[in-house]
């Protein structure tokens, strides 16, 4: 049981006076250091003020640039308590490498400036580094942590990167990436789709993201969002991208339950394009309740990747959908319930009953129409559920 306001005697009738923005659930005890961890994100995402003995992290001000974004951090407190493998809800995970090494009170916290996880083909030198990240961390650092390994976590996002191509670039001047102050650090490792650098020894108010240099390979983080939204019955899919290198084709991919997947639509890419592409494709035949989507990108070489998972839930509508409408050589009926072949009738205009002709029997809750040997002009399909007769126009070229 979770309980929210005073605790013990009169005081449990108050109620809670206030707004929350955020609500915590641990599984466990929370140690110093972790508090103390917990407590920098909150301050830095929602602009707190900290007692000066637990505000560590300082790149949340707008003096070092309002890092303030999924800030997480590793580190031990006075009392010998520590955290020292974090996350966060971001895409950064650093682990301490030698435990013995980490002292009291001595933390390495980082937060990022919330740019795009786009590319930028701006600031860099051109010379090694071909492409980066827009989006920057950047770490606060009290006394020595040492080395750490950092991983970015890249499956959420699409693309392929190429772990030989892979670069931290750190900017320790302040000047941008354009430099290379700190020599751009090679020997990612890959599994799957997280690229981890290893020894890595960050100084306080040094500013990181992931760099690139062959754009034969690009980094992976072309594709700005992919979201589902309903309408009237059906599912608008959109989806934009930042910039495009090799990009074939994408292929939409629908689920009932997110584990199997069939092919709803196939749609040409860009190519290759640093130029901002915007897509959208409309899927008209929607599962009832829950559905799934995801986008496959596929090069021209052949390799592929996956965006995120988005869900959408599809309530039952009333009315009969038909598409395309209109209509050349066949089309679907899709009825807010289950029906079979003798539950759907087909009628010209003056009312007459026509033959139906099906490229597919009724299954569930549609059916594919053959309309070929109709003749152009302005027909009535009707389903019933044994109670109630619905009623929808479908035109034939």
């Amino acid at each position: 049981m979770i309980g929210i306001g005073p605790n013990g005697g009169t005081a449990v009738t108050r109620p809670l006076d206030g707004d929350i923005a955020e609500v915590i659930i641990f599984d466990r005890n929370v140690n110093t250091a972790e508090r103390i961890i917990i407590s920098n994100y909150l301050a830095a995402k929602y602009n707190l003020t900290l007692a000066a003995a637990n505000d560590v992290y300082t790149m949340d001000n707008a003096g070092n640039g309002n890092f303030d974004f999924e800030v997480a951090g590793v580190g031990q407190a006075s009392d010998g308590s520590n955290h020292k493998d974090a996350k966060g809800t971001g895409i950064i995970r650093m682990v301490v490498q030698n435990s013995s090494s980490l002292a009291n009170n001595e933390y390495l916290i980082w937060g990022h400036n919330n740019l795009g996880l786009t590319s930028n083909l701006a600031d860099v030198d051109n010379t090694i580094i071909k492409e980066r990240l827009n989006r920057v961390w950047r770490v606060t650092e009290a006394g020595d942590v040492g080395n750490v390994s950092l991983s970015f976590d890249m499956n959420s996002i699409i693309g392929a990167p190429a772990a030989a191509n892979l670069r931290l670039l750190i900017d320790r001047d302040g000047d941008g990436f354009f430099d290379n102050d700190v020599t751009p650090i090679s020997g990612a490792t890959l599994s799957g789709k997280v690229a981890t650098f290893s020894d890595i020894n960050l100084q306080s108010g040094d500013r990181f993201t992931i760099g690139n240099t062959d754009l034969s390979t690009p980094l992976p983080i072309t594709l700005i969002f992919f979201k589902a939204e309903v309408e009237k019955g059906l599912v608008n899919l959109l989806w934009t991208t930042a910039s495009e290198i090799n990009n074939d084709y994408f292929t939409l991919q629908r689920s009932k339950d997110a584990k199997d997947w069939e092919t709803i639509h196939t749609e040409k890419g860009a190519g290759t394009t640093q130029q901002t592409t915007r897509y959208q494709v409309v899927d008209f035949d929607p599962y009832v309740k829950e559905s799934y989507y995801r986008l496959k990108q596929t090069d021209f070489d052949g390799k592929s990747s996956y965006s995120n998972v988005v869900r959408v839930d599809l309530e039952p509508e009333e009315a009969l959908h038909i598409y395309p409408n209109p209509a050349k050589e066949t089309f679907t009926v899709r009825a807010p319930f289950n029906f079979t072949d003798s539950q759907i009738q087909l009628r010209d205009f003056s009312g007459r009953l026509l033959p139906l002709r099906f490229v597919s029997a009724p299954s569930e809750n549609r059916c594919a129409i053959d309309a070929s040997e109709l003749t152009s002009g302005f027909y009535i399909i009707q389903v019933t559920d044994g109670l109630i007769m619905r009623s929808s126009r479908v035109v034939i070229r």
